[in-house]
């Protein structure tokens, strides 16, 4: 399952990013997830599932696939992601 809204973030006043991973052994399915909140209400979020990982795997891929999905998106916008403040 894969989920994500269009892109609402305004990074005016910097964007707060919450990730998450787990698995519980390597043997098995392993889910990772984020959400990103602007200071106008404006999110963002998205989740995913990977076979056979760690649970480091996760907590791991869910920052990355946070940083890249916001990097994508204020790029699309015509904003310098390094000018952008991630909390």
């Amino acid at each position: 399952m894969h989920q994500k809204l269009e892109p609402t973030l305004n990074p005016e006043h910097g964007i707060a990013v919450f990730t998450d991973g787990s698995a519980t052994t390597s043997d098995k399915d392993g889910g990772w997830a984020w959400v990103a909140i602007d200071a106008f209400e404006g999110v963002n979020y998205e989740s995913g599932f990977c076979p056979r990982v760690t649970n480091n795997q996760m907590e791991l891929n869910a920052v990355g696939q946070a940083v890249h999905s916001i990097q994508y998106d204020l790029e699309e916008k015509g904003i310098d992601p390094q000018t952008v403040d991630l909390l």
